[in-house]
C-alpha cells in the first residue's frame, strides 16, 4: 500500500504490530507532542475533576467538534 504522506508504512506496521505483540524490531514505538509556546490548544480540556466525567463532558466534546 503506498501512502502520500507516510511513504514507509509496510515499515511502520510492522512496529505496530510488534508493539501490540508486545515486542520491539529496533526502537520503542513512541509519540511526541512539543506545542509552541503560547500557541492556541488544539482542544478544549475538560474541567471535570475525575476521568468519567472527563469522557462524559458532552458541553467541551460538542464545542471541540464545531471547533475543529
Amino acid at each position: 500500500m503506498d501512502l502520500i504522506y507516510k511513504p514507509d508504512w509496510e515499515e511502520a506496521k510492522r512496529r505496530f504490530q510488534a508493539f501490540y505483540a508486545g515486542e520491539i524490531i529496533d526502537r520503542p514505538a513512541l509519540a511526541v507532542r512539543a506545542p509552541k509556546e503560547g500557541a492556541k490548544p488544539q482542544w478544549r480540556q475538560s474541567t471535570a475533576a475525575d476521568h468519567r466525567g472527563r469522557w462524559l463532558d458532552f458541553e467541551t466534546h460538542l464545542a471541540n467538534a464545531e471547533e475543529a
